[in-house]
């Protein structure tokens, strides 16, 4: 056989004895009950400590979401006013603006029908229509009749009299005829 075998460690022989060290045996510990209420009493204050930290953080969080929504929700609202607002002034802008387009084809139209309403209107055409319609004369300067001085009153017209003062002047021409 080769020395491989005979060298290797486990085909060797523990020539010399090493002594195990010795440790001291640990006696095992019985918790006491009172320390174990005790630990577990300080676990369950942990515990419920962080619960109602974790519990007052939500609320906080929850109020601090709300107050955000909030701002943001009035947000919201103020830029949703002020763009109805403003589409609202370009829409009135836009309805003016046809009125005023409006307004002046009215008075356009306004002046022509008063520039017909004036040509008919005149005393000319008025006097035309009457010597055409009715068949009256047109008055001649012999047959136009003139108040003399002897209807004057005082130097006053009779015009700026009583009535009856206009009906005495106007039996007055009457007689003279």
């Amino acid at each position: 056989m080769s020395r491989r075998y005979e060298e290797g460690n486990l085909a060797r022989p523990l020539e010399y004895y090493v002594p195990a060290i010795s440790y001291p045996m640990p006696g095992i510990e019985q918790p006491d009950k009172e320390k174990k209420d005790k630990s577990r009493k300080k676990n369950l204050e942990y515990i419920e400590f962080n619960r109602r930290a974790y519990y007052s953080a939500g609320k906080l969080r929850a109020k601090m979401a709300r107050r955000l929504l909030m701002v943001f929700l009035a947000v919201v609202v103020a830029a949703v006013f002020i763009t109805w607002r403003n589409a609202k002034i370009a829409e009135m802008s836009f309805y003016n603006t046809g009125l005023r387009r409006q307004i002046v084809e009215y008075e356009k139209e306004n002046s022509l029908v008063y520039d017909q309403l004036a040509s008919k209107t005149s005393l000319q055409a008025i006097e035309e229509r009457a010597l055409d319609a009715l068949g009256m004369q047109k008055a001649s300067s012999d047959a136009m009749v003139r108040l003399g001085d002897s209807n004057r009153v005082g130097g006053v017209f009779t015009a700026l009299g009583s009535p009856m003062d206009d009906s005495e002047v106007i039996e007055q021409w009457v007689e003279e005829r």
